[in-house]
């Protein structure tokens, strides 16, 4: 159990229903993920407030992920947008963003180990402080 966004319809369609057996059990299915909702939210809110800025805007950007088709607080598309617009979060997006391009040239096969070695560089000197530049360094490692 995990893919709260699959089970969103399923939940939407067994309350409608008139029994009350499966009301209530599609209502103990909706409690527990409303709880888990806001246990991601608070580990955001806590991420924020601790300013661990990187942190705290990729678990709001999960819990959109996560929790498609269910009501979030209002407060994590804010925060999202908030987050977004500092400087640190945004070189981090960037950074994460040329990783991901990295991840898909080694999978395609299109790139060389020399054509790597330098896309993994420019990662570790053009974004030093970011969670892709040590993704980046772990991967030159021997």
């Amino acid at each position: 159990f995990g893919n709260f966004a699959a089970a969103a319809k399923a939940l939407d369609r067994i309350s409608q229903v008139r029994q009350s057996e499966r009301k209530n059990a599609a209502q103990v299915l909706r409690d527990y993920v409303d709880t888990k909702m806001l246990e991601q939210v608070a580990l955001a809110e806590s991420a924020a407030e601790s300013s661990d800025l990187w942190r705290a805007y990729r678990l709001y950007e999960d819990a959109k992920l996560r929790f498609v088709g269910y009501e979030l607080p209002a407060s994590v598309e804010r925060e999202c947008v908030r987050l977004k617009k500092e400087e640190s979060v945004q070189d981090q997006i960037v950074a994460m963003k040329l990783w991901e391009r990295a991840q898909k040239a080694i999978q395609s096969g299109r790139a060389t180990p020399a054509g790597m070695a330098t896309m993994l560089t420019r990662i570790i000197e053009s974004h030093p402080n970011t969670e892709a530049a040590g993704l980046a360094q772990d991967a030159l490692a021997p």
